[in-house]
């Protein structure tokens, strides 16, 4: 898949990042996906990664690519908002690992995020 130029939509013209794995593999819904384990740098690239509260997805989704020693996970995903730079459009982005930062979205932390069973 070549990110930057790929978009994934629901019938309104949103393309918020629950609709990559909904139409972009055959995972299905993110509310039929349950937390499994903390990604690390083993986790196989692809894999998707969401996270959760009490069992349940909330915040985001997307696709595994890698993990630094800091624990800064990389991923292919899509935002609805994402700015210029990335159009909405599926991108690869790392989010820092920052289990300190209280004030941040749960989306925003890479030590949120865990591996999604479908």
């Amino acid at each position: 898949m070549k990110t930057g130029l790929t978009k994934f939509t629901n019938s309104e013209g949103y393309h918020e990042c629950v609709f990559f794995p909904q139409q972009g593999s055959s995972s299905g819904h993110t509310s039929n996906g349950n937390a499994g384990g903390v990604p690390t740098k083993n986790t196989p690239e692809g894999t998707w990664i969401a996270t959760f509260v009490n069992g349940k997805f909330k915040g985001h989704v997307g696709s595994f690519v890698s993990m630094d020693s800091k624990g800064n996970i990389s991923m292919v995903d899509q935002h609805n908002k994402s700015g210029p730079k990335r159009n909405g459009a599926v991108h690869e982005y790392t989010y820092t690992n920052k289990p300190d930062s209280p004030n941040n979205y749960i989306s925003n932390d890479a030590s949120n995020y865990r591996i999604v069973l479908w």
